[in-house]
């Protein structure tokens, strides 16, 4: 009998999260499918209210659900998790709008541009210093005593300074006229470690010649000590002020990373959301706009266990522009319409909470996580090499060494082994129970974010604070309330 493998469907970003969806009544209408999956985790209690009027701002609605979650309740720690916005085309409050983001774009494009300028110029500067520490390692060397050092930056000295062969003065056009043949291997071949040994060493390895090819070799080997002196002062003092340049330069694209992610944020907030394209709520000609806010406040833990209070505000508003007596640039919108708030309660842990911090971010970041991404990018292009300069000049840089994967170990050869495993198999046969031979494993369910008891017991106090903040609403605006 063949097992059909069931296709595990795609998990949302919430489920991606850890957290189990809510189901909740969001028609009026069961038999159209009332209780809907939301977006929202599964509270222990949740209260919902919707109120609309034509006269009172909007506004008043959040600070007053704010300050009763802060002060009355003792929500002290309240952080803003959602605040999104949309406006009809044609409603005065999108034009202001789209003129502070065209504002807050031009910044972001400039910064752009010049972060990815100076991204370019990074590779440049990098290579640089390679080629310099390159250099001052055939120096380091010849100090040393190493001649295949001293042999380089002498190949260095006649191509750079003599002109190569077509200098006339060059030692291998010498080494062509009449008794000067051995002139090339005797320069490369006698190594000096100081100006003052040139005539010791001349004398000492080149007795056996004329007195004009020891002249010409004098004379060479002077000015070759000379020019590598000087050229190691100019290519230590370069080096040294090239990693101070690579250090301003690497603070610089900090610097303006630091700056764009604001206009970023800015841009991200005063775009509308896609899902608001297609609300039948939100028409063009219409002066309207739709917002959302949510907050999430606790209160001190127990145990381990924060009482989570999440509310959510929706608005379908008419906002109408104020105006300031004195200027005419100091106006503002007050929103007028209708809102629905909804209180949750959750019993969470600090991993639940920054894991749902982490969900309300994901979208949010997009952005700045892109230009983060151009920057590592091209740290991880340079490696290593970046840091360790930045680490010389005198920045604080973390090295992060690649991990190491460990070669798992090979069982040792066992020539008994094609009999155990043949008698372990029958033994697993044995004691295989009967119903597994022909039915599928079950596959556990892994445990929701705050879905244990203690998290529930914590999550009634949140609930009643709900309902008192929920109740209390309803009595100070004159509702019907118990």
């Amino acid at each position: 009998m063949a097992k059909q493998e069931a296709k595990e469907t795609p998990k949302t970003v919430l489920e991606q999260h850890g957290f189990e969806h809510e189901i909740a009544e969001e028609f009026n209408v069961g038999m159209y499918g009332a209780y809907v999956k939301t977006e929202f985790p599964r509270p222990l209690r949740r209260f919902r209210l919707v109120y609309e009027s034509q006269q009172a701002s909007m506004e008043h609605t959040y600070f007053w659900v704010y300050n009763a979650a802060r002060q009355d309740m003792g929500f002290g720690d309240v952080v803003k998790t959602v605040d999104t916005f949309s406006a009809s085309e044609n409603s005065s409050f999108w034009g202001m709008t789209e003129q502070r983001k065209s504002i807050q774009q031009d910044r972001a494009g400039q910064y752009l541009a010049t972060i990815g300028r100076m991204i370019k110029e990074l590779f440049q500067i990098v290579r640089e210093v390679r080629i310099l520490k390159e250099r001052l390692r055939l120096y380091d060397g010849a100090h040393k005593g190493k001649q295949s050092d001293d042999v380089a930056l002498k190949g260095y000295w006649v191509d750079m300074v003599e002109g190569g062969t077509k200098g006339q003065a060059n030692i291998y056009t010498l080494a062509q006229q009449l008794g000067f043949g051995t002139l090339p291997d005797l320069f490369f071949g006698i190594f000096v470690k100081d100006d003052d040994d040139i005539d010791k060493e001349v004398d000492t390895k080149a007795k056996e010649f004329n007195t004009k090819v020891r002249e010409v070799l004098r004379r060479k080997l002077a000015t070759y000590m000379a020019w590598k002196i000087e050229t190691e002062k100019e290519l230590r003092t370069r080096e040294r002020f090239t990693l101070r340049f690579l250090r301003q330069h690497w603070a610089a694209i900090r610097m303006y990373m630091s700056w764009i992610k604001p206009y970023l944020r800015n841009v991200q907030k005063l775009q509308a959301p896609d899902k608001y394209d297609k609300n039948p709520e939100l028409i063009s000609s219409f002066e309207g706009a739709m917002m959302e806010i949510e907050f999430l406040a606790r209160r001190a833990p127990t145990k381990g266990i924060f009482p989570v209070l999440l509310a959510t505000f929706q608005y379908r508003v008419k906002p109408q522009l104020s105006f300031q007596a004195d200027s005419y640039q100091n106006r503002g919108a007050v929103h007028i319409g209708r809102v629905e708030f909804t209180l949750r309660s959750y019993g969470w842990t600090q991993d639940d909470v920054d894991a749902y911090l982490r969900y309300r971010e994901a979208e949010t970041l997009e952005l700045i996580g892109m230009v983060d991404a151009s920057l590592k990018d091209a740290m991880d292009a340079l490696g290593n090499e970046l840091m360790n300069y930045l680490k010389e000049a005198g920045e604080a840089v973390t090295l992060t060494e690649p991990e190491k994967e460990e070669k798992p170990k090979k069982p040792p050869v066992n020539l008994f082994e094609p009999f155990t495993a043949l008698f372990t198999g029958f033994k697993e046969m044995a004691t295989m129970p009967i119903e597994g031979l022909f039915t599928m494993k079950s596959t556990e369910k892994k445990a929701s974010r705050g879905s244990g008891s203690a998290n529930r017991k914590v999550a009634g106090a949140a609930a009643f604070a709900s309902f008192q903040i929920y109740k209390n609403y309803k009595k100070a605006h004159g509702m019907p309330s118990w």
